[in-house]
């Protein structure tokens, strides 16, 4: 069963309510709608049995219920009952398996992840046929790339650095450019946006933006949009050029918008209608459903203004933040440069990241470039330190070995100095010896001849 709100209706809702009034809460009659006092007692269900008291009927609040003896209703989206989750594709009803079919680059695992949610929000929003899931499904396709998109990436680039201080997005307080940015599969930007459509669906989206972004909340923001701007009438019309009118205010991937439309008609089992899918003169999604004073709007989407899909402002958006993108650049101009290069929808939008990728490498292999040269200048420098080094030291090396040889020549200099003088001192002393020794002979020979 999907989860359940404040504002919501249907069999489930209607299930739901006379749980409650079993459990012995007083909530009137059980109508089917989701108003003040079925909210106010699944709070106090909640409360009775220990849970937050939030008014929500989530998986939580849900257990609990099941535990008291309530039984969850199985129906797939689309009408009709089922035994247990989809397992086939069949005409009039959305499976996993079809979706698979229908956004073939939707990886595995998210695609399990997201189904849920996606068929539960269709069903809130009574996107309930197979005409209705063909429009809705390739509106989403196109807008977010197969779901690839659910946040816008933030640079701030020149674009997104004014949604700074505008006022008709409510921007009042700084810092909420960023904090309310796009989110979701179609984008909701702004502050005023983020609190109309937090309003409308129960859920405090000024203190929590970030769940703009999530599946849960994402799809039901998509199919709120849908359903208040009358686009379930152009659906069933099969009028794809009003759809598209409705969702971007203009015709930008119309192309791609009727590939994706083409291909959920066959999955789905739609049968051509009775009108041209390029027929149609609506604009911006007003018919005679949709009072003009309900309808939403997604925040950039001004009167006579197309919105960039989520595809469009994260490939404009991720090739100005590196560098892509002049300062001076106007948003009219960023829209269409970035609607120009996601021309052909989905699979086109890749190309930006791809430029990026390329701008990116090229950056590397320069920085790496830089690197190698620094290295290179660095170890030549190096090089040069420890070559000056060494030839000091050798220099150093060798005065020392050149004062060591001079002052070992000074000692034998002076050693045989020494020798020399030692020598001559006892050469003379020997001569000096004989010289008195004869001197003495001669004395001692005349005393004796006086004698």
């Amino acid at each position: 069963m999907r989860v359940l709100r404040k504002g919501m209706g249907g069999p489930d809702v209607k299930q739901w309510q006379e749980f409650l009034l079993r459990q012995g809460f007083a909530i009137g009659t059980a109508d089917g709608s989701f108003g003040d006092r079925t909210f106010q007692a699944t709070a106090d269900f909640q409360q009775r049995n220990g849970l937050s008291s939030d008014g929500v009927v989530g998986p939580g609040t849900l257990a609990k219920a099941k535990e008291l003896g309530f039984v969850e209703p199985e129906t797939t989206v689309g009408g009709g009952s089922s035994a247990g989750r989809p397992t086939s594709v069949s005409s009039g009803s959305l499976t996993e398996q079809a979706l698979a079919q229908i956004m073939p680059n939707l990886k595995a695992d998210k695609r399990a992840a997201y189904f849920p949610f996606l068929t539960s929000a269709m069903a809130e929003f009574e996107i309930n046929t197979p005409a209705r899931q063909a429009a809705f499904l390739a509106q989403l396709a196109h807008e977010s790339a197969e779901f690839r998109f659910m946040e816008e990436i933030w640079g701030p680039t020149p674009a997104q650095k004014r949604y700074e201080g505008r006022r008709d997005l409510g921007n009042t307080q700084p810092g909420d450019g960023f904090r309310f940015k796009g989110r979701g599969p179609i984008q909701v930007t702004g502050r005023s946006n983020y609190r109309r459509y937090g309003d409308m669906l129960g859920v405090d989206l000024i203190s929590n933006p970030q769940l703009a972004a999530t599946p849960e909340v994402g799809f039901r923001i998509a199919g709120l949009y849908w359903r208040t701007n009358g686009i379930n009438a152009m659906a069933d019309r099969q009028d794809i050029v009003a759809v598209t009118r409705a969702i971007n205010g203009g015709t930008n991937g119309l192309e791609d918008r009727k590939k994706y439309y083409e291909r959920a008609k066959r999955v789905l089992g739609v049968s051509a209608g009775t009108r041209s899918i390029g027929g149609g003169g609506a604009t911006r999604g007003l018919d005679d459903e949709a009072p003009a004073e309900k309808v939403l709007s997604r925040g950039l989407d001004a009167s006579g203004e197309t919105t960039p899909t989520a595809a469009e402002r994260n490939a404009s958006e991720s090739a100005a933040a590196a560098g892509g993108t002049g300062g001076g650049e106007t948003r009219a101009a960023a829209t269409a440069s970035a609607s120009g290069a996601a021309k052909g929808g989905a699979k086109a939008a890749p190309k930006k990241p791809a430029k990026k990728s390329a701008a990116k490498k090229s950056v590397a292999k320069k920085s790496t470039a830089k690197k190698s040269a620094a290295k290179k200048s660095s170890a030549k420098k190096s090089s040069a330190k420890k070559s000056t080094v060494k030839k000091s030291s050798a220099k150093k090396s060798s005065a020392k070995k050149s004062a060591a040889k001079k002052s070992a020549t000074k000692k034998s200099v002076a050693s045989k100095g020494s020798k020399s003088a030692a020598k001559k001192g006892a050469a003379a002393k020997k001569s000096s010896g004989k010289s008195a020794s004869k001197k003495g002979g001669k004395a001692v020979k005349g005393r004796s001849r006086r004698r």
